[in-house]
């Protein structure tokens, strides 16, 4: 089943891109989505976020027993009610 088309307004050449400037439209776009790509792809490469260096790592064996224990301990009280 096809349909006409009865708009001559919308068959205007002009606007139209026919041929060889088809192909080339179709290329030029191609590769304005592909350097997008491309750029997008790279900064999110050259802004990807580093491991923590060794150097930087916490100690194994958690913190320090002698530090944990000087440590003052305040325990809090409600004045009045009880």
């Amino acid at each position: 089943m096809s349909y006409d088309w009865n708009f001559p307004e919308f068959d205007n050449k002009d606007s139209q891109i026919q041929g060889r400037a088809a192909v080339l439209f179709i290329l030029l776009l191609f590769s304005i989505v592909f350097l997008f790509t491309y750029l997008f792809l790279y900064v999110r490469w050259l802004f990807r976020p580093f491991p923590p260096h060794p150097s930087h790592a916490p100690p194994p064996g958690g913190l320090n027993s002698d530090k944990i224990n000087t440590i003052p301990i305040v325990l809090y009280e409600e004045s009045g009610e009880k």
